[in-house]
């Protein structure tokens, strides 16, 4: 028997030491360890932490709880990364990883003084049917591609293409951010009451559109507008996609099926981020965009094969 609270309230703990061990870190080896105890412990969130909310929400309600989790994460992209820029213009890079020690200890205490008192206990149980999440797997993986190719080659094809400064590509950012705190809590809620498969199909549409429409994205207002429309796709169909595997696996098997799905869905829409980096050398930034779009209308297609609610 395990209690579910304990892998979440270990989490604070190592994510402090890898703060702190980053803070005072002397060579490049020390801070990427240092930073791999951090990515350590955002694993552990991953796995016991959505485990542990799908407990709290009962799973018509699962959709919502993934909107409003997601605000967390887009909220701190967006004002932590203008924090930290800030604070190292000033200082240098290592005060960054010091506030952020401080404040995730001040967060640390009452949160574990909360958790303490959950009493889940259930069965920890490795999930075996690998074979039944496989088409989760599958459609995740092209979601987060969509997503880890929205910020890193969106960004430079603003920078390369139109010549966008890195000022404008910020508040474009920023306008994708907004909208994602605004959205995700809507396509949560209309996840739960509405077929999610559906959900999943017109979102990955919506993304098949905005690869095919970026190539031909020529000023700031367009950007804008493509900035908008993105908010609400680039990572919704990943929460949904989430709030189903914690369903698609019993409570004893739970934890486990989570960390098999995060942990293969990255390796997966790595790799493929990777392969489509290689591409651009031979086909070009523009030609690559648009074979995004190919790859999302390709998770439509599994989507509505294989995903049901």
């Amino acid at each position: 028997m395990r209690v579910v609270g304990r892998g979440v309230m270990v989490v604070p703990l190592i994510y402090l030491l890898g703060l702190i061990s980053s803070f005072y870190s002397s060579s490049f080896l020390e801070l990427f360890i240092s930073r791999f105890i951090l990515g350590f412990a955002t694993g552990i969130y991953l796995t016991h932490g959505l485990d542990l909310l799908s407990y709290v929400f009962h799973r018509e309600e699962r959709g919502k709880m993934m909107g409003y989790h997601s605000i967390g994460s887009s909220v701190g992209r967006l004002y932590g990364s203008l924090i930290g820029g800030f604070i190292s213009s000033i200082f240098g890079w290592r005060e960054p990883f010091l506030l952020l020690a401080i404040i995730s200890s001040l967060i640390a205490i009452p949160s574990l003084l909360k958790l303490k008192d959950v009493k889940i206990e259930v069965s920890s149980v490795r999930y075996k049917r690998l074979k039944k999440i496989l088409p989760h797997i599958l459609i995740y993986g092209i979601a987060f591609f969509f997503f880890l190719s929205s910020v890193s080659l969106f960004p430079l094809y603003f920078s390369n293409v139109i010549g966008l400064g890195s000022d404008v590509i910020g508040v474009l950012l920023a306008i994708v951010t907004l909208t994602t705190i605004v959205a995700n809590p809507i396509i949560g809620v209309l996840s739960d009451r509405y077929e999610k498969r559906k959900v999943i199909s017109a979102l990955l549409l919506i993304c098949t559109f905005l690869a095919i429409y970026l190539p031909h994205v020529e000023n700031v207002w367009e950007a804008v507008f493509f900035s908008v429309i993105l908010g609400v796709t680039v990572t919704s169909p990943i929460q949904i996609m989430l709030a189903i595997i914690t369903y698609v696996a019993s409570e004893k098997e739970r934890s486990s099926a989570i960390g098999y799905f995060n942990g293969t869905t990255f390796l997966l829409s790595l790799i493929i981020l990777n392969l489509f980096g290689k591409l651009i050398e031979f086909l070009g930034l523009k030609l690559v965009i648009t074979l995004i779009g190919a790859v999302t209308l390709f998770g439509v297609f599994f989507t509505l094969r294989f995903l049901r609610d």
